[in-house]
C-alpha cells in the first residue's frame, strides 16, 4: 500500500472482518482494494472521494461504511494515534 493512512485503514479492515470472510472473500477483496493504485484508493478511503464507475465494487462498499462507521465510533479506533 505504501502510505501510512491506508496501511491502518485496510490492515483494521482485514483485522475486524478476516475471521469473517472465506478465501474467496480475501481475494475479491485483494482485487477490489489492494490491487488498486495507492493515489485511487487514498482518493476513495482517506479524502472520502466517490469512486468511479470502474472501481464501485462490493469490498469498496463495504470499506466506505467501514469507515462512515469508524468515523462515528472515533473513541472505539483511536488507539492508533
Amino acid at each position: 500500500m505504501g502510505l501510512l493512512e491506508l496501511e491502518i485503514i485496510v490492515g483494521d479492515y482485514i483485522k475486524e472482518n478476516a475471521e469473517k470472510m472465506t478465501y474467496e472473500d480475501l481475494i475479491e477483496f485483494e482485487e477490489q482494494i489492494v490491487d488498486l493504485e495507492n493515489p485511487i484508493l487514498n482518493q476513495y478511503l482517506v479524502v472520502g472521494g466517490d469512486p468511479l464507475p470502474e472501481h464501485e465494487s462490493k469490498y469498496m462498499t463495504k470499506m466506505k461504511e467501514y469507515l462512515i462507521e469508524r468515523k462515528n465510533n472515533f473513541g472505539k479506533y483511536s488507539t492508533h494515534l
